[in-house]
């Protein structure tokens, strides 16, 4: 076993506490298994201090490279970063992502894997890419974390087939590498949800899950805000708004929802308790 110092110790009891907690609360969401798991990864996104994520269902054959078969994005993506994303999704094989290339060649069908970016790629052939340059920078995001492991059943047993399930956690440019603590903490997340992603992966998305994705991308974000029990004034910090305009997308939302406190709201939506001082406010709320 590494060797790990007192601090990196403590770090990593306190990162299980709180994931541990946050994983009963995102049972508390609903049955629904897409609720629970988009509660679940934006909460964590707090404990791992990143900005956003993935979280995607991969194919992985003996000799050939993981191919992308699903994807989700979670947490606080700009337009232009989803679109840096999109975009390196379709020219996946002329500007390659070091790490997720290094990762695609392993036997991730064989055991779980998880890795920081710096952990597989020196910082020289990381920053010199052309995916860094085309793509990274655009979508303001550096420090990454991948995991993967064999997909599973809902009752945790292995697939007998070669699906992938992987997790990434990214920070935004400047911010300092993920500690060892937080990589681990990635991996045990995602191990804990394999069950639900394949609810997730392999079964019709439920009504509230589809009433969030048929949001507009300025509202969705408000909502991950609010699913993480953040403050109006919070939200705003996060997203870089004012918080008039947050405050009109609540608005917006209780109207589309036809709720007028956040609690009904999250009760619509997520089934989930709320968590902040912003849980009864009605909707004419002054500013």
């Amino acid at each position: 076993m590494p060797y790990r110092s007192e601090a990196s110790t403590q770090q990593s009891f306190e990162l299980s506490v709180e994931l541990g907690q946050l994983l009963i609360r995102g049972a508390q969401v609903g049955p629904q298994a897409d609720a629970q798991i988009a509660y679940i990864l934006n909460g964590a996104l707090e404990h791992v201090s990143a900005v956003a994520g993935v979280v995607g269902l991969l194919k992985k054959e003996e000799v050939a490279l993981a191919e992308i078969v699903r994807l989700r994005d979670f947490g606080y993506w700009q337009p232009k970063e989803l679109g840096a994303l999109q975009d390196y999704f379709e020219d996946v094989e002329q500007y390659p992502d070091p790490h997720f290339w290094k990762l695609r060649r392993m036997p991730l069908n064989r055991e779980p894997f998880c890795h920081r970016r710096e952990d597989l790629v020196p910082d020289t052939e990381w920053y010199d890419s052309e995916f860094y340059k085309k793509f990274r920078i655009l979508a303001k995001q550096d420090a990454t974390i991948l995991a993967t492991i064999p997909a599973v059943n809902e009752e945790g047993i292995p697939l007998a087939d070669d699906s992938v399930y992987s997790l990434c956690f990214c920070r935004e440019i400047g911010a300092a590498p993920f500690t060892e603590a937080q990589r681990d903490l990635a991996l045990y997340l995602l191990m804990v949800l394999g069950p639900l992603l394949h609810r997730l992966w392999f079964s019709t998305p439920s009504a509230d899950a589809m009433l969030i994705l048929d949001l507009p991308l300025r509202l969705r974000r408000v909502v991950s805000c609010l699913m993480n029990g953040d403050t109006e004034k919070r939200a705003a910090q996060r997203l870089g708004l004012s918080h008039h305009t947050v405050h009109s997308y609540v608005r917006e939302l209780y109207e589309l929802v036809g709720v007028r406190t956040r609690a009904e709201l999250m009760v619509k939506l997520l089934k989930a308790p709320p968590e902040s001082g912003d849980a009864g406010m009605p909707i004419n709320r002054a500013e």
